[in-house]
């Protein structure tokens, strides 16, 4: 998958170092969405809006539905509100997806090798 982690984004934003440093432990694993096609139905989200740059409490992707007016997610918020749906305008939003499990392995994997630089520490450069 080709996204960003949020922190990489989070950092860009012009937010206080505080709210900053808040949003990057709220958004630890999970991964910035610049390309709606990397959005997975049943994923759980969050969302920064762009007007005030608020983040949301989120909720699990239903379905896209490209409109007259541009592209919506439709989602079901978390816990107790069965039933019940809403729309976000993926133009007014910074969105954040859940990883998964597997995501956040190979993910930590990464991580590790980035910051050990194993490659060099094998005599004939492979593992």
């Amino acid at each position: 998958m080709e996204t960003e982690p949020a922190c990489k984004i989070i950092k860009e934003l012009p937010l206080p170092p505080d709210v900053k440093a808040q949003y990057m432990d709220k958004l630890k694993h999970y991964t910035f969405i610049d390309d709606i096609c990397h959005l997975r139905t049943g994923a759980f989200i969050r969302w920064i809006r762009i007007e005030d740059m608020v983040l949301t409490s989120g909720g699990l992707v239903c379905e896209l539905n490209l409109l007259g007016s541009g592209m919506y997610i439709t989602c079901k918020p978390p816990g107790k509100y069965f039933g019940k749906h809403f729309r976000i305008y993926c133009d007014d939003v910074l969105i954040f997806q859940k990883m998964t499990a597997d995501e956040i392995i190979v993910n930590n994997a990464m991580q590790y090798i980035n910051s050990h630089d194993i490659y060099s520490q094998s005599p004939d450069g492979i593992l």
